[in-house]
């Protein structure tokens, strides 16, 4: 039994070793997916805050090209052009929320998958260094009289 429990730390040992090496290789991996996620979402409240702004920056240039139109301002001016560009620009930035949304996704779901390879990895290693995976053979050694060595010979007398 002595034996089976210093099997059983030394493999404890080189467990924890090979897992500390492996969370270690995936440590970087791991960093670099955040870090690209969230420059994603950075970038997706970004585009979505510039959407606001150009939606009612293009509000008031609709509402200032109508109200120009009522109160008889000449035609042709720059604020119906203006408003028709602002509209145009809104469609982008829909287009750009959407591929931000996109990237944002694609980066959230590169790191969900590396999170799950390494868990899948450490559990292989956990069940690669089970006590119950190491097969053991009974050997029994006999004893060589070459083998045995007297180092101290004595006799003792005792009156009785």
């Amino acid at each position: 039994t002595d034996f089976l429990l210093r099997v059983r730390q030394k493999l404890r040992e080189e467990r924890d070793t090979a897992l500390e090496k492996m969370r270690d290789r995936y440590a970087t991996k791991l960093r670099n997916a955040e870090k690209k996620l969230m420059t994603a979402e950075e970038r997706l409240e970004r585009e979505q805050m510039q959407a606001q702004q150009r939606q009612l920056e293009s509000a008031v240039a609709v509402g200032s090209s109508l109200l120009g139109a009522f109160m008889g301002r000449r035609r042709g001016g720059g604020s119906g052009r203006r408003a028709v560009r602002a509209v145009g620009r809104l469609n982008q930035d829909r287009l750009d929320i959407e591929q931000a949304q996109n990237k944002a996704a694609l980066m959230a779901d590169d790191l969900h998958q590396l999170e799950e390879q390494l868990q899948t990895e450490l559990s292989g290693v956990e069940k690669e260094y089970r006590a119950e995976n190491v097969e053991f053979e009974k050997v029994e050694v006999g004893a060589k009289v070459a083998d045995v060595e007297f180092v101290m010979f004595g006799l003792l007398w005792q009156a009785g």
